[in-house]
């Protein structure tokens, strides 16, 4: 296109030249130039061709082209951040909450229906879980749980926090319990638990797991798992005999 525009020109002036008789030195220095100026064009258009850039597009179709994949790119990265990674099961391999200072694993979570009188409830929610120090001074298990394990009382209405009481007095849970209360130095592992007491045993208990951002309201967890009263129930029968000190004769 270009090419025969160049040519059009050329041609032109050649005419142009005819016409005009004997006064035409002034005209062949103009043409002489413009021809020049065409034949470097020429060069010019067959370095792009080359290179494969399409020169047939006019600015504001480069231009319209751009915005058009900017709004697509900022439209793709705006649904892929608005889509959250689904919860991950409680008992999976790759369930882990971990920070900076700890990563803790839950292993098993188990129902005891024999408690200590001292508390009013009907049973203990008992999470089974491993700790490994990431951090640089040693850490206490108990102190750590309510920092990565949310234990709740669960139904339509609501979901209410219940604390970690400890597993003293059982004597089935006596070395978990002193797992519980070292201090444990960094890089080290161990296998513990925590146990909750259950305030309605109507209500549903859903475990979770995450890091300290999320405790405070059970928000944002890393995974979850809900037990039914039926599964609870069942659970307290398994374990029977497991019984509190206080509570034997």
């Amino acid at each position: 296109m270009k090419k025969a525009y160049c040519l059009g020109t050329l041609l032109l002036c050649g005419l142009i030249i005819s016409g005009c008789g004997s006064d035409t030195s002034k005209l062949e220095d103009k043409i002489d130039k413009i021809s020049t100026k065409v034949s470097k064009l020429d060069k010019e258009i067959d370095k792009l061709s080359k290179t494969g850039i399409d020169i047939s597009k006019s600015s504001s179709e480069k231009t319209y082209t751009k915005t058009k994949d900017s709004k697509e790119k900022s439209k793709e990265s705006t649904t892929n951040d608005s889509k959250k990674e689904p919860l991950k099961d409680l008992f999976a391999k790759d369930a882990i909450a971990q920070d900076e200072h700890a990563k803790i694993q839950v292993t098993k979570v188990d129902f005891v229906e024999s408690t200590s009188p001292v508390y009013e409830s009907s049973g203990l929610v008992v999470v089974y879980y491993t700790l490994e120090n990431l951090g640089t001074e040693n850490i206490a298990p108990y102190l750590k749980t309510s920092s990565y394990i949310y234990v709740s009382e669960e139904d339509d209405v609501s979901d209410t926090r219940i604390q970690d009481n400890g597993l003293s007095g059982y004597d089935a849970f006596k070395k978990l319990y002193e797992n519980s209360t070292l201090n444990i130095k960094p890089k080290a592992k161990i296998e513990t638990a925590s146990a909750y007491h259950i305030k309605n045993e109507d209500k549903n208990i859903k475990v979770q797991i995450g890091t300290y951002e999320f405790t405070s309201s059970g928000e944002e967890s890393v995974a979850a798992k809900t037990f039914t009263p039926k599964e609870i129930k069942k659970a307290y029968k398994k374990n029977e005999k497991i019984k509190n000190d206080q509570d034997k004769d």
